[in-house]
């Protein structure tokens, strides 16, 4: 009597571990995209809070426009930008709009008080 696995049994099983990982990966793969979103909309959060602080502020004062003209690093707790976890960047692009591109870091509509993702794919969040 034989012991062991020959070659046809031996492919079999490597053929169901294949078809295995190649059901799983896809959705692994996905989940580490979801969890940046979801931390990049965690950010935005405290990137919109420092921005309705400033704009409080400089109301109370009579700085008018209120919202700040730029987002500086001073807004925030430990003095640094947070980065953005999509692009993994901490700049800011200031303007006037939404973002209508593709580029790193954030994006910050100066004339209304709106931070966003600077990447037109994530601006709706």
């Amino acid at each position: 009597m034989k012991k062991g696995l020959n070659l046809v049994e031996l492919s079999l099983i490597l053929l169901a571990v294949g078809v295995l990982i190649a059901v799983t990966l896809p959705r692994f793969m996905d989940l580490s995209n979801q969890v940046n979103i979801n931390a990049a909309r965690g950010v935005l959060d405290d990137m919109r809070a420092a921005i309705a602080i400033q704009y409080a502020n400089n109301s109370a004062r009579g700085i008018y426009p209120a919202f700040p003209p730029s987002i500086e690093a001073s807004m925030f707790e430990n003095a640094r930008i947070p980065v953005e976890p999509i692009s993994n960047s901490n700049a800011v692009q200031v303007g006037s709009a939404e973002p209508a591109a593709v580029s790193r870091g954030w994006y910050y509509d100066r004339i209304r008080g709106r931070i966003f993702i600077n990447n037109k794919n994530y601006a709706s969040y």
